[in-house]
């Protein structure tokens, strides 16, 4: 049974926090089947459990759905308030792009890896995956997310995404425009009565739980996140100002040589041509 107050929207990230915790075990709408979840279903789950906020796709005032937010089975998200990258230096940089900040847009510098948290946080009952994709606008104009992560049950913080901007160009994405789309789907759990029950931990481990200091120390072994693309482009043109001096050089030598034998066929010539004079001569004498 829902408490009244819960069949409400959450009134700020506190109480949806609360809601969460009520509900990570304790399925509110047990007669809705293990499936992909619909928008309507999914947006009542956000609303009562509270494992997706802020949840922008309803409009509370209007009591109608953000259609430019929500398709039939998927929710678009946009970004947060922050986002990551490591500089040449291989120092990890964080922009912050909130309601202060003068620049309200990401800026993904050409061939390089970005990483950007969502504005939403997302609190996921033990029942309930998530699976997300880059918004395919983006997709088209060369930044690639990767196919379908999924986001286990138990997860309970913002996204971290990483964007890597293929092109030889930078691309920036607006606050206000979508990044990704993510769409939820309700887990099979075993009946009580499993064998397999004392071997079934539903919650995620507490590494999954790490804030993203740590996340990024930890993933990179304290290395920085780059693409390497640039490194390729820098090794190639090395490569090619080591040619271009090779082929000056040759070209020095082979003139060096020209000039050589040029003034070797000369000699040469005189060394004919003298003698000759000198036997004409004296043949003109006797």
């Amino acid at each position: 049974m829902l408490k009244n107050s819960d069949d409400q929207w959450p009134e700020g990230d506190l109480e949806a926090a609360q809601r969460a915790a009520r509900y990570i075990r304790h399925d509110p709408f047990p007669h809705v089947p293990a499936a992909l979840l619909g928008s309507a279903t999914f947006a009542d789950y956000a609303r009562v459990t509270g494992m997706v906020y802020p949840f922008k796709g309803f409009d509370r005032q209007k009591n109608e759905f953000e259609k430019g937010l929500i398709k039939p089975a998927s929710y678009e998200v946009r970004p947060g308030d922050s986002f990551f990258y490591f500089d040449v230096h291989g120092y990890r940089r964080k922009i912050g792009i909130g309601p202060d900040a003068e620049e309200r847009f990401i800026r993904l510098e050409a061939n390089s890896i970005t990483f950007c948290s969502t504005d939403e946080r997302f609190r996921l009952p033990n029942y309930i995956a998530m699976r997300f994709n880059l918004r395919i606008r983006h997709v088209h104009r060369g930044i690639l997310l990767g196919t379908g992560p999924i986001v286990d049950p138990g997860f309970n913080k913002k996204l971290l995404i990483p964007l890597h901007n293929l092109t030889d160009s930078d691309y920036f994405i607006s606050l206000d425009e979508g990044l990704i789309w993510v769409e939820f789907t309700k887990t099979y759990l075993q009946p009580q009565a499993s064998e397999l029950d004392p071997y079934i931990d539903v919650n995620l481990p507490e590494n999954t739980q790490k804030d993203f200091n740590k996340f990024f120390m930890e993933a990179s072994n304290g290395q920085p996140i780059r693409s390497s693309i640039p490194t390729a482009i820098d090794q190639a043109e090395q490569k090619a100002d080591q040619a271009m001096r090779h082929v000056a050089e040759l070209r020095e030598i082979v003139r060096n040589i020209s000039i050589v034998g040029i003034l070797a066929i000369i000699v040469g010539m005189l060394a004919i041509v003298i003698p000759t004079i000198d036997l004409v001569r004296a043949v003109a004498m006797d």
